[in-house]
């Protein structure tokens, strides 16, 4: 069976779906080996969708029950009582060694969770969408809202593509740093996960988020995996839902 993945990314440019896309699939072969990625049907918000207004710049974490987070706690709340699942986007803005002090991870727990269990339970809150469901089935529900959360963002994964990396940076400029920068990357996968600002610091103005999807499929899933940092623990998520290995186990 096919399992339908509504995808979200706090990146609203033109690459940040496709490239959470690429990332998703690569994760699922590592946690369901095997796996045949064309039974994971991830899709996108709509274009136009209210949704995703809540999602620019990390506004679901506003104070403020704004419509825009409402519609995306619902949109959410309603993939999942239909037996689909959500992966969600949100950058740590914090290196692993601090990511119990990331307030995006926090706040991921204590809004948005809490926000999609409570419109799971709520009478009437949905007419004709859904029918309120006991705290149990809402706690099963959510669990199937699947975060990623990069250390210290997705540029810190994408960047492990070092070999694509290095010949960017290169042809941009030849610059020594750089290049010394880029090759303790590739002779430590634990590294970049500690990068405060990669994009922005790491390597300056040079490659920034500008190749984000073009790096995506030489990303070195399994080496990376296998540094045991943010990128495993979103593979770890993956195969540790039971729903999602049951939806993908095939015939």
């Amino acid at each position: 069976m096919a399992a339908r993945v509504l995808v979200v990314s706090e990146d609203s440019g033109k690459q940040g779906i496709p490239t959470v896309q690429k990332l998703l699939k690569l994760a699922a072969q590592l946690a369901i080996p095997g796996l045949d990625t064309r039974l994971l049907d991830a899709r996108p918000l709509l274009t136009g969708d209210l949704s995703l207004n809540a999602v620019r710049g990390n506004a679901w974490k506003d104070k403020r029950p704004t419509p825009e987070r409402l519609s995306l706690v619902r949109t959410i709340a309603n993939e999942l009582a239909q037996g689909r699942f959500v992966v969600f986007h949100v950058d740590s803005d914090s290196t692993w060694s601090k990511r119990r002090s990331s307030e995006n991870r926090k706040k991921f727990d204590s809004v948005m969770r809490r926000l999609v269990a409570e419109t799971l339970m709520a009478p009437g809150a949905r007419p004709g969408a859904f029918h309120p469901r006991s705290v149990a089935e809402a706690t099963a529900l959510v669990a199937n809202l699947l975060v990623m959360h990069p250390c210290y963002s997705i540029e810190s994964w994408l960047y492990q593509a070092t070999s694509d990396l290095m010949a960017r940076c290169r042809a941009l400029h030849d610059e020594p740093s750089h290049r010394a920068l880029i090759a303790s990357w590739a002779a430590d996968r634990s590294l970049l996960d500690e990068v405060e600002r990669p994009k922005d610091e790491a390597l300056g103005t040079c490659v920034k988020d500008r190749h984000n999807e073009a790096l995506a499929p030489h990303f070195p899933a399994a080496d990376v995996y296998a540094a045991e940092k943010s990128w495993h623990e979103f593979v770890e998520r993956l195969r540790a839902s039971t729903a999602l290995q049951e939806r993908l186990a095939g015939p």
